[in-house]
């Protein structure tokens, strides 16, 4: 999380990181949302360097460059969203508008805290994708994403513990 702050990617985004640990040992379901949010601060990094350019040739390949890495972690998201199921949206209020139970297990409550991370994936990139979009060509998402107000007023997990 710390370089979310720094808008930097991390030592750990690297592919030996990403697969030597792994030869012996399958991936969990965490450990693939792990990787992906760690590419997100180099989006942020790509967004910062954007924005710091002059409009011109230099400005509009690394725009391009930003779009299509956006894309690149929106499929993986979205290949990662499918593979967990329906499962993901049992903490998630937005689809059925009505107070969700809190976790009764601690197999849901790690279900909530993988339902955590997977919102602020999509909101860290579809935000990220939202000023890119506002700094030259559009962008046109694989799916519609939830909007940021929607995300913000999902309740706090000390609400759902009460």
């Amino acid at each position: 999380m710390l370089y979310f702050g720094r808008r930097e990617l991390s030592p750990f985004s690297t592919r030996e990181w990403r697969t030597t640990p792994w030869r012996a040992r399958e991936k969990s379901i965490k450990d693939l949302l792990v990787d992906i949010l760690d590419d997100i601060p180099g989006l942020l990094q790509q967004l910062d360097k954007v924005q710091g350019l002059q409009y011109g040739a230099k400005r509009d390949e690394l725009l391009q460059k930003l779009h299509l890495r956006c894309r690149e972690i929106e499929v993986t998201l979205n290949a990662w969203k499918r593979r967990v199921g329906n499962d993901l949206q049992r903490f998630d209020y937005t689809t059925t508008s009505l107070p969700i139970a809190p976790p009764d297990s601690d197999v849901e409550f790690a279900l909530l805290h993988l339902t955590s991370l997977y919102w602020v994936a999509c909101l860290l990139l579809y935000s990220t994708l939202g000023f890119a979009s506002r700094q030259g060509s559009p962008y046109t998402p694989q799916r519609k994403p939830r909007g940021a107000y929607e995300l913000s007023m999902t309740p706090p997990l000390a609400a759902l513990s009460k």
